[in-house]
């Protein structure tokens, strides 16, 4: 193996951030807000004892037999494409070129490399 080959400088990554966020209901129907979005309110007590099993017998689960590929993603990508805007392309007002992203993927699945 020659080391000239490989080389080079060290590649520029952007941290990953948040541009935006798209809701499904119960019913799989894609909403542009966060309709569903739930938060995590910190127990008062030092020891809290969590019951996992608690609401368990009401969950609605997704039917694994469909096929959702990316499609609500996908669409949210294409209702927003002003955000992935660079600032020139803004300035210009002659549209976008591209998406000027690497890639797009669900919240978490890059923790699971």
């Amino acid at each position: 193996v020659r080391r000239e080959k490989h080389d080079k400088p060290f590649p520029y990554f952007r941290k990953p951030s948040e541009i935006g966020s798209f809701s499904q209901d119960h019913d799989r129907v894609f909403h542009h807000d966060k309709r569903q979005l739930k938060h995590f309110i910190r127990p008062v007590v030092h020891d809290p004892c969590f019951d996992l099993s608690d609401g368990y017998s009401s969950l609605i689960r997704k039917d694994e037999n469909v096929k959702e590929y990316l499609n609500d993603m996908l669409r949210w990508v294409m209702e927003n494409g002003h955000k992935f805007a660079l600032q020139s392309d803004k300035e210009s007002g002659t549209g976008i070129e591209s998406l000027n992203t690497d890639f797009i993927c669900w919240r978490g699945l890059l923790t699971r490399l």
